[in-house]
């Protein structure tokens, strides 16, 4: 968050005290990280017992809550300088959206902006896997090891929010075989991920176990095996 200062903790008009639309989705996104959020942000209607024993019934002041398919949160807020302001996000199987308004006239035209960001980006966004979490296909010859494969685990490469019909590669760049002994976790080669022709990132593919190398004896067997069945 470059362009904000916080003043106060309540966002109550201050001199000095400001922030951007980027800098609110920022700060609601690092929000959203805490699972436990969801169980206050999603709650519609709650009643307050006071000591007395009088009740008071609160209501959520986002009305997307109840509204719009998906969403969660985030927080709504308005200040005479500020206006009417909604940071609001939503998901759709794996796809989070966040959609902030800031200085609207009205409450409703506040709602009804964000819910056409979130229409506009469901409609034409998508979230992408390009590495699947300890998936990979290719494995690597090993020489010098009773085990003749090598498997190989992937590092953690972040889903990708990318525009619907976006063409996703992934390349692997491996050595044609590796030399026993080897550690789990040892780096053996790395993937390119690309988005339509263009490379966004690399992650590397690692040991997904020990192999341990083999003694003399068993190197000469198995050459005279090969040797006998040619």
């Amino acid at each position: 968050m470059h362009n904000t200062v916080f003043i106060n903790c309540t966002g109550l008009p201050a001199v000095g005290h400001m922030s951007t639309a980027r800098d609110v989705a920022i700060m609601s996104m690092a929000l959203l990280c805490y699972p436990d959020f969801y169980q206050w942000s999603t709650i519609w209607l709650d009643t307050l017992i006071h000591p007395s024993g009088r009740e008071t019934m609160l209501s959520n002041t986002n009305r997307l809550i109840r509204f719009y398919d998906g969403a969660d949160g985030v927080k709504t807020g308005s200040t005479s300088e500020a206006g009417y302001c909604l940071s609001a996000t939503a998901k759709r199987g794996n796809t989070r959206l966040i959609a902030v308004v800031l200085g609207e006239e009205s409450t409703q035209t506040r709602f009804a902006d964000a819910q056409a960001m979130l229409d506009y980006g469901f409609t034409n966004w998508e979230t992408v896997t390009p590495i699947p979490d300890n998936a990979w296909k290719d494995k690597v010859a090993v020489k010098g090891s009773r085990d003749e494969w090598l498997v190989l685990m992937p590092e953690a490469f972040d889903p990708l929010c990318l525009p619907k019909g976006s063409r996703v590669d992934v390349e692997a760049v491996l050595p044609e075989f590796v030399n026993a002994p080897i550690q789990a976790g040892e780096v053996i080669g790395e993937a390119i991920v690309s988005v339509d022709g263009v490379e966004i990132g690399r992650a590397r593919l690692l040991a997904a176990q020990d192999v341990a190398a083999t003694g003399l004896w068993y190197m000469m067997k198995r050459i005279f095996t090969q040797w006998v069945m040619n």
